[in-house]
């Protein structure tokens, strides 16, 4: 699959400053407050690339030790998922991809284990074990019929090594099944908010509490565009465990 991106340097910022409050008194009683605000320096650092001509690089996440993940495209037009590691040698590390073409790194969690989307197949990368296809791990009583249904993309994972992923038409909840290497997952339907029979969910983000949170899509043109997006927050505590969060509906 190639892929085109007229994209420029990317660059990693990080906000250094800070907000100082001062309160001037006098005597026994309050004369004046005063709010004085420093000025917010902004340090900018180069990423640099896999090594292609045209720098064109696209960051997707990072964690709490400032490694990023993202992807890089080559002369040939092909991204490949890339982790970004300052005290790393090198600083910028090709992940590879599954079986050829292209690869996308969407998210990392601070274990560093880094999921996405590589050939039309999710994976997770982790430096013990590389680039592994999810679809390969799943559990044996899954019941998932990954052979002619992959999941497509990871979207998140959590500090538990919870993974939000999509497959077609639905979001599910890969949950480590397992303390193996590589582990295996179970799998969880998340369902839908029930608006439509033609409803389309899109993970889009999981928390270290295990919420979820994406887009439904329904109510399409005669092409195929989807008119509405519902968002909405899936807890498997709460109920209902999806929440709808409001609605966006195009002109």
């Amino acid at each position: 699959m190639k892929a085109k991106a007229n994209l420029s340097r990317t660059l990693l910022m990080l906000s250094v400053g800070l907000v100082a409050v001062a309160v001037a008194l006098l005597g026994m009683g309050l004369r004046t407050a005063e709010t004085q605000t420093t000025t917010t320096n902004i340090q900018v650092q180069d990423l640099g690339t896999l090594g292609n001509d045209y720098r064109d690089i696209v960051t997707t996440g990072i964690n709490d030790s400032g490694q990023v993940v993202g992807y890089s495209y080559d002369n040939n037009g092909y991204a490949h998922a890339f982790l970004y590691d300052e005290n790393a040698t090198p600083k910028m590390r090709d992940l590879g991809t599954l079986g050829g073409g292209s690869s996308y790194a969407f998210a990392i969690n601070n274990s560093g284990q880094v999921v996405g989307s590589s050939s039309g197949y999710a994976f997770i990368y982790d430096s013990t074990s590389g680039m592994k296809d999810l679809n390969d791990l799943l559990a044996a009583d899954s019941d998932w019929p990954h052979s002619d249904w992959p999941i497509t993309s990871a979207f998140a994972i959590n500090s538990a090594g919870k993974i939000a992923v999509r497959w077609d038409w639905g979001g599910f909840l890969l949950t480590p099944a397992t303390t193996a290497t590589p582990v295996t997952y179970g799998v969880q339907y998340l369902g839908t908010l029930g608006l439509s029979d033609s409803g389309i969910i899109f993970v889009g983000d999981i928390n270290d509490s295990d919420q979820v949170v994406g887009t439904e899509s329904w109510d399409y043109t005669e092409g195929g565009t989807p008119r509405t997006w519902h968002g909405f927050l899936y807890d498997e505590s709460a109920t209902p465990k999806m929440r709808d969060l409001g609605a966006y509906t195009s002109p």
